[in-house]
């Protein structure tokens, strides 16, 4: 497939860099991209091309404080382990939620 066009760099070998590099390579990608996703779904409040209730509104808003306040938690908590979870659609994680 010689005529796609190749939007990303390649993925750099961080393998051998120590852990402070690491971290100044990830940190400034993730909080790029958590700032542009944070945007988006600040776009979903536009109520002249949405259209949601209050429920919704107010199960989001809920969820994204217990997101962030996991994130927190993390920050609090860094270096001890974390169970991994297998990833989800929002809406299919309902009963979670609840």
């Amino acid at each position: 497939m010689k005529n796609i066009v190749q939007f990303r760099k390649d993925r750099q070998k961080t393998k051998d860099w120590n852990p402070r590099k690491k971290f100044k390579h990830f940190s400034g990608i993730r909080l790029l991209k958590l700032r542009n996703i944070m945007r988006s779904v600040r776009n979903l409040a536009n109520k002249r091309y949405y259209d949601y209730d209050d429920k919704e509104r107010k199960k989001i808003m809920k969820d994204m404080g217990a997101w962030y306040q996991e994130m927190y938690r993390g920050w609090k908590n860094a270096g001890k382990k974390k169970r991994i979870e297998p990833k989800k659609s929002y809406w299919d994680m309902d009963n979670e939620n609840n």
